[in-house]
C-alpha cells in the first residue's frame, strides 16, 4: 500500500478483483496484538473488516493489470498494517544507445583494440539490474490463516529487465520484469522489493503479475 494525505491505497492485480466488480467484497486486516490480547475485539470484528464497493482499474489501458482502492479509518495502533512510502519506488527507465556519427568514428578503434577494455567502477547510484535479489511478501494460498492473515515472503532475482514484451496467460503482451522465484502460483498483486546491492538500498519495483509454471513469475511495473 502506498500513503496519501488522507488515505491509503490498496493495491493488487485486476484479475485478482475482476470476479467482484459490481458487488463488494472484503478485507481482513490483523488486529494489533496487543488488541486482541486485552480481549477487546470482542464485539468489535468489523473493526477488521473493510468493505469494498469498487475497484479502480485502468480506463482504456486492458494491458494494465492493476486494481486500486483508497481506504480511510484505517488505525496503525489498532490494525497491524504497514504502508509503503513513494519514497522506495524504484522508478525503471530503459536505457537506450544513441549513436552520432562521431560516437561511431569514436567506437571503431575499441572495437579492433587488441588490450581488454577497463571495466567502470560501480555509481553509487540507486540501481536494478539482472541477479540483484527479489523478496516478495504475499499470502501461501494453502495456509492463508483461521483467525488471522498469515503472510509469507518468497525469495528470487531478477532475470530480466524489462524491454522485451512476454506472452501472458491472456495472450496480451507486456513489457514485464522476469523474477526467478522459489514459488508457486497464487501470489498475484503481491508488492515486488528488490535490493540494490550498490547503494544497499531496497526499492519497490512492481507486483506479480503471472506464474510461468515450472519457469518463473512474470511482474507488472
Amino acid at each position: 500500500m502506498c500513503v496519501a494525505p488522507d488515505y491509503s491505497y490498496l493495491v493488487t492485480a485486476q484479475h485478482v478483483v475482476q470476479h467482484f466488480q459490481g458487488q463488494p467484497c472484503v478485507i481482513r486486516f490483523n488486529p494489533q496484538p496487543y488488541m486482541r490480547a486485552s480481549g477487546r475485539l470482542v464485539g468489535s470484528r468489523d473493526m477488521e473488516m473493510q468493505k469494498i464497493e469498487r475497484w479502480y482499474i485502468h480506463p482504456s489501458d486492458n494491458n494494465v493489470d492493476i486494481a486500486v482502492v483508497p481506504l480511510e479509518g484505517l488505525s496503525p495502533r489498532l490494525l497491524a498494517h504497514k504502508t509503503i512510502p513513494t519514497s522506495i519506488f524504484f522508478p525503471y527507465e530503459p536505457k537506450t544507445l544513441e549513436y552520432t556519427p562521431e560516437k561511431v568514428e569514436q567506437a571503431w578503434p575499441q572495437a579492433y583494440a587488441v588490450e581488454q577494455p577497463r571495466t567502470p567502477e560501480p555509481t553509487k547510484r540507486p540501481e536494478i539490474t539482472i541477479g540483484d535479489e527479489t523478496y516478495t511478501v504475499g499470502l501461501y494460498s494453502l495456509v492463508p490463516g483461521r483467525n488471522d492473515n498469515v503472510p509469507v515472503v518468497r525469495v528470487g532475482n531478477v532475470a530480466m529487465m524489462p524491454g522485451e514484451p512476454i506472452r501472458c496467460g491472456d495472450n496480451m503482451d507486456r513489457e514485464l520484469y522476469l523474477i526467478e522465484m522459489r514459488s508457486i502460483a497464487g501470489l498475484s498483486g503481491s508488492p515486488v522489493f528488490a535490493f540494490s546491492p550498490v547503494t544497499r538500498t531496497i526499492f519497490l519495483i512492481g507486483m506479480i503479475h503471472g506464474h510461468h509454471t515450472g519457469v518463473c513469475g512474470a511482474m507488472e511495473q
